[in-house]
């Protein structure tokens, strides 16, 4: 596979992985409101379900790949996937704290 192939595969899993973290943000939210107050046990409890949910999907978008390819002997190929969507992550972070920080909401 190609470097540029690698490097486009990896901003496909980082876009994902923001992905999943809004959806898990989302719903965490709607759940909140579905409740109501004082159902404190409910909050905390859902909190930790989705927390670990999206979790264990962002780890499986993010680490399967690049697994299977050390796994095929493609060691180059999956540090490199590895490298190029933790770099398409930080650049994503970057920009959200900047949209943070300039007051853009969604």
């Amino acid at each position: 596979m190609s470097n540029r192939k690698l490097v486009i595969l990896g901003l496909v899993q980082a876009s994902t992985t923001f992905l999943v973290c809004a959806v898990a943000i989302w719903l965490e939210e709607q759940l909140q409101k579905w409740e109501g107050p004082g159902n404190g046990y409910f909050d905390d409890v859902s909190l930790l379900l989705v927390f670990v949910t999206a979790a264990l999907v962002s780890a499986t978008l993010v680490l399967g790949y690049p697994l299977y390819l050390l796994l095929q002997k493609q060691i180059r190929e999956g540090f490199l996937l590895l490298l190029s969507t933790g770099g398409w992550l930080i650049l994503i972070v970057a920009g959200a704290i900047t949209a943070v920080l300039l007051g853009v909401h969604g």
